[in-house]
């Protein structure tokens, strides 16, 4: 048996990386032939690794001096490639929920000033084509700061703020916005699985807000201040490039605590980032050489059967006749029921981990319960 592996980040407890290591040793351990492998995101966590395998070439790392949600100094690491002028941001290594502390975690003092820096250091450089992954984010303020810092950078506000605009200050309403920067190339695409609008029920800060810590009152707060936030972005971008378009309404406009809205009124162009990876990597042709794809995820459930990157992968093994695997720390009964179903094999591999043992003891756990359950199909 021939095995794609695609190994997809558990959240908190294994890196994109490791993941894919982790699968590629269960297959070649069962006796089995790994044909291939690539790390795998939906633009969240490993979406540089994930570009780094599926674009290849000369794409090479840029380190950019920015902030983290909560202002304080950080260097992330962005990807470029001179030649085709292709630059790889991913936004949760400047935003992201994993570079706070748990103690200090504070929705409310969050901001995405720090993506900002990053696209301007992409602006800089000349890039004619921007990816820039959504997921993992500490933030719910619509886009404010990084729009903020970019008007400070491009020199469209003469004013900063004295440590970037959070979420606190979007309630509040102590910003001003005099236009939307031109800074983001004409091909800018926006990676991301979500599919949720800016506002209301199924919004930004009323689903994930309070994934990030928020209160229930605080969300409502949110919401309102982003629909007014919204009024005013949207009348500015009524001459831009996105004229036509109802930008709060877009789905993916609430990912990432608002991202998705702000970069496409930008100009960027909302798009799954999974199904942007698995064309670059050329999965059908990749598929006639093999029997079959194996991918990783962290918690399998419902939500994992809609647009999840591993779902995916999945799916695109199926449409081929091929076997489908997704090993997982962690499943409900129902999603690998409804899995099953569709001819989807999941493995739950770690649930009986205590929390703080799962990033010491995830990548063994996960390559022992593969190989076994891979042995017992005669894998060969």
């Amino acid at each position: 048996m021939r095995y794609l592996c695609l190994g997809h980040a558990m959240k908190e407890s294994l890196p994109v990386r490791t993941a894919r290591q982790c699968l590629e040793n269960a297959v070649a351990q069962a006796g089995a032939e790994v044909l291939r492998g690539f790390c795998l995101s939906d633009g969240g966590d490993g979406f540089l690794e994930a570009c780094e395998d599926a674009f290849g070439g000369e794409l090479r790392r840029v380190r950019v001096e920015c902030c983290d949600p909560l202002g304080n100094p950080v260097v992330a690491d962005m990807l470029f490639d001179e030649t085709k002028r292709l630059c790889v941001i991913e936004a949760a290594l400047t935003c992201g929920l994993a570079l706070v502390e748990p103690a200090k975690r504070d929705i409310m003092a969050s901001g995405t000033a720090g993506l900002g820096d990053m696209i301007f250091a992409a602006y800089q450089m000349g890039t004619e084509t921007l990816l820039i992954g959504l997921g993992g984010s500490a933030t719910c303020e619509g886009g404010l700061g990084m729009l903020g810092q970019l008007s400070i950078l491009s020199g469209a506000s003469e004013a900063p703020p004295k440590a970037g605009w959070t979420a606190q200050d979007l309630v509040d309403q102590k910003y001003s916005l005099a236009t939307l920067p031109s800074v983001l190339p004409a091909t800018t695409k926006i990676c991301t699985d979500v599919r949720n609008p800016l506002l209301g029920p199924q919004g930004a800060a009323m689903v994930f807000s309070p994934q990030k810590g928020a209160t229930a009152e605080q969300a409502v707060a949110l919401d309102g201040a982003m629909s007014r936030f919204a009024d005013e972005v949207e009348a500015l971008a009524e001459s831009g490039r996105n004229a036509d378009a109802q930008l709060r309404t877009l789905p993916g406009a609430g990912a990432a605590g608002g991202l998705g809205f702000m970069l496409s009124a930008l100009g960027g162009e909302i798009q799954s980032g999974a199904e942007m990876l698995l064309d670059q990597i050329k999965l059908p042709a990749l598929l006639e050489q093999a029997d079959g794809v194996i991918t990783s995820e962290g918690r399998f459930d419902m939500t994992s059967l809609h647009g999840k990157a591993p779902w995916a992968a999945a799916q695109a093994a199926l449409r081929c006749g091929k076997r489908a695997i997704i090993a997982c720390g962690s499943a409900s009964a129902e999603a690998v029921a409804a899995a099953a179903d569709q001819g989807v094999e999941v493995i739950a591999c770690c649930e009986e981990l205590p929390v703080e043992q799962r990033r010491d003891k995830t990548p063994e756990m996960l390559t022992q319960k593969l190989t076994t359950y891979l042995g017992r199909g005669r894998a060969s």
